[in-house]
């Protein structure tokens, strides 16, 4: 019989040793996911006014025209864009879902802007969508990313026909 329980203790022992943490709660990306939804009564603009197209999550709200530039390229970063500064959003698209990988804080301003020339001066950046306080229409509603929490079911609505107030004065 001892020698069974020697093997058992080995196989456990084996077994124990090789678990990856199977039990315990996966790891989360921090971060904000949903969907934007592209107004069925919208038009896109032409395609040659549509440089690039991002998601954005700002931790300044109002910006601060001079410092956007700054804030999306400069580290500390300010503003994160999503799916990068090398990729865009497709052009055309009804709707497209997001998971938008940001780090802990509160992001006062999250939207969606349009690149108009190629040139990176504020001028040429609209924010053509935003995601809306239900309670109080016209405004940003501000979302909380926590360690190891994504915050999930987000939904803005963009229309290139009604634009939301546009954060910075540089804007023509």
């Amino acid at each position: 019989m001892r020698p069974f329980l020697s093997i058992a203790l080995c196989i456990f022992a084996f077994g124990f040793g090789a678990c990856d943490h199977g039990l315990a709660p996966p790891t989360v990306e921090p971060g904000l996911a949903g969907s934007i939804i592209v107004d069925p009564a919208s038009s896109w603009p032409p395609a040659d006014s549509v440089e690039g197209l991002w998601l954005f999550a700002s931790l300044q709200y109002p910006l601060d025209s001079t410092k956007v530039i700054s804030g999306v390229l400069i580290e500390p970063r300010t503003i994160f864009l999503y799916p990068s500064l090398g990729e865009s959003l497709p052009y055309g698209a009804d709707s497209l879902a997001f998971r938008f990988t940001l780090p802990p804080g509160t992001y006062p301003y999250v939207g969606v802007i349009q690149q108009l020339r190629p040139e990176l001066l504020v001028q040429n950046f609209r924010v053509v969508a935003m995601l809306e306080d239900p309670s109080n229409p016209g405004q940003p509603l501000s979302a909380t990313v926590r360690e190891g929490k994504l915050v999930e079911g987000l939904r803005i609505v963009l229309d290139f026909g009604t634009l939301p107030p546009q954060p910075f004065a540089a804007f023509p």
